[in-house]
């Protein structure tokens, strides 16, 4: 804990153990100062007004997580503090002066933050997703739901009797719902709840086929605490996939009644039909939040939707149209995954001891992005890039986002012609005193590459710069250009990772400029 004594209203820093000075970054010197003084940056803080009013009222004042600006090494770096400010009196009982006691919790209010975003990405997450939560407290006796899960039941309230939760499921699924809980509870047990079953409207009688997962928390005596879960709608799936079955069997039927030579294609068409069967089963297994387990039955629907279309396109007539959109829902939804995924692993600071060409990443970027440079007739123009310390894959996501995005966002001229992209990459070293007020890279250094990447597209208002690095935040709808709102995300938070800073200057209709800047 660091602690110390400022004498006087004019609060001259009178004595102070070793933490306190190595908190402030300054030497025992500027014992005697007075402490704006010793530590300008603090003028237009509160804690200078804190302490004249602790001083002044004899009043003590205590602070939890409270952000401090503190210069070290020529950088302003956020500092989180928990303090108290406490009056100290003369023989006379007059304040003479103010005794500090402060403990840095930056890397407690840090880890918050990292949960809040986390449950923040989750809950985007299972809202694109159309995904429900729930959670049964054992001890209570109770399930509390989310607003989606609450409408399909009909409850009103968020938490709901355990006795009355199972009333709304068809009778048909009602004891197997009951036991597959009880079994989950089970101590011993590995406590995963998977069923699915239908609920029915007490009031219109419509019927809602749910697909519903979990896993039991188990306390240190091995009893039961919690279940939570997610739950789907999986009607329309259900219905669509009985459809697709039907017609299937139904072609198969009058196919192999037309002659032995097509015996062959029956053949192989039942064999598909298992597999679409294996692979819708397969869509009831979801976790219960998003993750990379959910790619395997996205790749199956777009496979075998594509295998219907191409040998059963006539007689699925109005039905190709359907599978058209199964398929591009699924390829949006993988696209989602993957960039989810990719943005949770990057989501932790990597090992930055490795040299790193910057060159050869960008070189590697482009060999990937070749064709679509080739279709466009793009114009590249890489300068000379320096070499950092930090992860390569990392790195290589930065730039990948950042290439492909001023491929992408071309514009068109007046005559409707897609202009040609005129892409350039360059870099120079900018020392930390020159850095622009808005720029705060996460790690100090004395100077910093300054890695710009600019483009002739479609721009955009700058009003919207914050915006476009947070997660799921599009400027363009997906019928324009195709993504998912996580690439500029992804960029940040390797920017961030590697000790350094992202932003972007733009016009609409005069290209973009995003500027990198990573610790020389």
């Amino acid at each position: 804990m660091a602690i110390g004594v400022l004498k006087g209203r004019e609060m001259i820093i009178e004595i102070g153990n070793d933490r306190l000075f190595e908190v402030w970054g300054k030497s025992k010197s500027i014992t005697g100062m007075r402490l704006i003084e010793a530590l300008p940056e603090l003028k237009g803080q509160v804690f200078i007004g804190l302490l004249e009013a602790v001083y002044d009222t004899g009043e003590p004042f205590f602070g939890n997580g409270v952000l401090a600006m503190l210069e070290r090494r020529g950088v302003l770096e956020e500092t989180y503090f928990d303090f108290a400010y406490t009056p100290l009196r003369d023989e006379t009982g007059v304040v003479s002066g103010v005794m500090v006691m402060a403990t840095n919790v930056t890397s407690q209010v840090l880890a918050r933050r990292e949960v809040e975003e986390a449950e923040a990405n989750l809950r985007g997450a299972i809202a694109l997703a159309d995904l429900g939560t729930w959670e049964l407290d054992v001890a209570a006796g109770t399930v509390t739901y989310s607003d989606r899960i609450k409408s399909w039941f009909g409850f009103s309230g968020d938490t709901v009797p355990l006795s009355i939760v199972y009333n709304p499921i068809h009778e048909k699924d009602r004891s197997r719902v009951e036991a597959a809980i009880a079994a989950a509870l089970q101590p011993g047990s590995a406590g995963i709840y998977d069923e699915e079953y239908t609920l029915v409207d007490r009031h219109t009688g419509y019927e809602r086929i749910i697909h519903a997962q979990g896993r039991t928390f188990f306390d240190a005596q091995g009893k039961p605490v919690k279940i939570t879960g997610t739950a789907q709608d999986v009607t329309e799936q259900r219905e669509t996939r009985l459809a697709l079955e039907q017609l299937v069997k139904m072609r198969t039927e009058e196919l192999a009644a037309t002659n032995e030579e097509l015996a062959v294609i029956n053949e192989e068409l039942t064999e598909s039909n298992k597999l679409l069967f294996r692979s819708n089963e397969n869509l009831q297994q979801f976790a219960y939040i998003a993750s990379h387990d959910l790619q395997e039955p996205l790749r199956k629907i777009q496979s075998f939707g594509d295998l219907l279309k191409k040998q059963y396109a006539t007689a699925l007539g109005d039905g190709v149209g359907h599978l058209d959109r199964m398929q591009s829902a699924a390829s949006r939804m993988s696209m989602l995954i993957k960039d989810l995924l990719a943005f949770s692993r990057i989501s932790t600071q990597p090992d930055a001891s490795g040299a790193v060409s910057l060159n050869q990443v960008v070189n590697m970027v482009l060999a990937d992005l070749d064709l679509t440079v080739q279709e466009t007739g793009a114009n590249v123009v890489i300068s000379p890039l320096p070499i950092v310390q930090g992860d390569p894959s990392q790195l290589g996501q930065l730039f990948q986002n950042l290439l492909s995005n001023a491929l992408k966002f071309r514009r068109w001229d007046e005559a409707g012609v897609p202009v040609v992209p005129q892409i350039r990459v360059h870099t120079r070293l900018v020392a930390a005193a020159d850095l622009p007020p808005s720029v705060r890279p996460t790690r100090g250094a004395a100077a910093y590459h300054h890695i710009e990447v600019s483009d002739n597209g479609i721009g955009f208002d700058e009003k919207y710069v914050d915006r476009i690095f947070q997660v799921f935040q599009r400027l363009h709808g997906r019928s324009e250009f195709a993504g998912t709102g996580i690439g500029l995300a992804i960029c940040a938070k390797v920017v961030a990772n590697h000790g350094g800073a992202i932003t972007a200057h733009s016009e609409p209709g005069q290209g973009a400029t995003f500027s990198v800047y990573l610790p020389g």
